[in-house]
């Protein structure tokens, strides 16, 4: 199986928002809520302490775009979330895709205390790009990412299961639905992508 971030024609275009010159933008597949968005590199790299750093202020300039159209469409706290996979051992830290994928949900459910409680307190850094100078300086490996109003955090080389941060925020979910190949919750997608139109419109008159 191809991996589905490079496959824009057949997994992307059809639920794009919007795109730059090196990233995705869009609702993903097994969006259980609808407040749920992703950003995607273009080309493929395992995560995002790999990218190039002059794409860095081009990722951020999206994030923060797509954190505001969250906040102003549903005024729910936002948090974000990446599974870096190590891309030369291929160490996962709980990813399914090993194409740098960041996750942002807007979401009254706080899970912070739960990861703590699990992980233990994980290593602060003041912004997520400051993932990439870890791995330039070999102190990173395969690791789970968190972002909220308070916190930037990530732990390294976590023992965490597959699609760990979405077990955390949908709990109730049945276990099959876990697998967005078969459950991508389109009506969710739907609805994000047509308040996001709306909102989008609205910024650029």
């Amino acid at each position: 199986m191809g991996c589905p971030f490079c496959n824009f024609d057949a997994e992307i275009k059809y639920r794009l928002l919007i795109e730059t010159e090196h990233f995705y933008l869009f609702p993903p597949l097994g969006a259980f809520i609808e407040s749920y968005l992703m950003i995607a590199s273009k080309s493929h790299y395992a995560n995002l302490s790999v990218l190039p750093m002059p794409w860095i202020k081009e990722l951020r300039t999206l994030e923060q775009t797509a954190r505001r159209f969250l906040l102003d469409t549903y005024k729910l706290p936002v948090i974000e979330y990446e599974h870096g996979t190590d891309p030369t051992s291929n160490e996962k830290a709980g990813g399914c895709v090993e194409h740098f994928h960041l996750a942002l949900i807007a979401t009254k459910k706080d899970v912070f205390p739960t990861i703590t409680t699990q992980l233990g307190c994980g290593k602060h850094i003041k912004n997520i790009d400051d993932l990439t100078t870890l791995y330039r300086t070999e102190q990173l490996s395969a690791y789970l990412l968190y972002k909220d109003k308070k916190h930037v955090i990530y732990w390294n080389r976590p023992l965490i299961i597959s699609q760990y941060m979405r077990r955390l925020l949908a709990p109730d979910l049945e276990k099959q639905k876990f697998d967005w190949h078969f459950f991508p919750f389109k009506k969710n997608m739907e609805r994000c992508k047509k308040k996001w139109k709306a909102w989008f419109k609205d910024q650029t008159e």
